[in-house]
């Protein structure tokens, strides 16, 4: 089975798979395209950084340790590890949009991968507001559904703005729903491996059977 894996890795198939999924599932009309919804996840590493040097070979480095996971910090925690992003269509819960990156990457920063040119709204969390992006956004006439977030050089939070935000908050957390599904079920809280490339393989395995299963659904209601 890792052989497989490793042949899909240095093909380069996997998007190629991932999209081929996508276009069978919107042949079946599944994927609605009314928005985006975006969300991360931090995950793990396999192995920590070796603090204390023990049982590392002669470059100084141990087999047993990712040196390719990143460190960040969320909620006062330290995390090192890996970051999996996504784009969620709305309504359909159909993951279009993939990434994978280290923790220390910034959620800001893939959120135009995330995105696929055709939606009419985005919806995101408050770590993704910036007000270039709402610009562009609104030029272009799609909805800017990223939440608004409180700033040191103006006041509190206006109750139209908390109110929009709950609004906003509704329509964005089913995102959260895959993520949760992969911790859960899938005991997705710390990557398998001590390589970007082999924990990238992991999680688009988990985005394609998650939309698998979602298209077994929809189409399932339709029939």
């Amino acid at each position: 089975i890792w052989r497989f894996r490793e042949r899909l890795i240095k093909a380069g198939l996997l998007k190629k798979i991932f999209k081929n999924v996508l276009k069978q599932l919107d042949k079946r009309n599944v994927i609605l395209r009314k928005g985006t919804l975006v969300d991360a996840t931090l995950v793990q590493a396999a192995r920590k950084k070796n603090k204390n040097g023990r049982g590392n070979d002669e470059s100084g480095r141990s087999s047993q340790q990712d040196f390719e996971a990143t460190g960040t910090q969320k909620g006062g925690k330290q995390y090192y590890g890996y970051k999996g992003h996504i784009g969620v269509d709305e309504g359909s819960n159909v993951i279009r949009r993939a990434r994978f990156t280290t923790a220390s990457v910034h959620d800001s920063r893939e959120l135009e991968n995330l995105l696929c040119g055709d939606e009419r709204s985005v919806f995101a969390d408050k770590v993704y507001a910036n007000d270039t992006t709402k610009r562009t956004m609104r030029k272009s006439n799609i909805y800017y559904g990223i939440l608004v977030k409180g700033r040191r050089d103006r006041q509190k939070l206006s109750g139209k703005q908390k109110k929009a935000n709950k609004c906003k908050s509704r329509v964005r957390n089913s995102v959260e729903r895959p993520f949760a599904h992969f911790k859960k079920h899938m005991g997705y809280r710390t990557v398998r491996y001590v390589n970007s490339k082999r924990n990238e393989l992991q999680f688009m395995f988990f985005c394609l059977i998650h939309n698998i299963r979602r298209g077994i659904t929809l189409t399932a209601s339709t029939t």
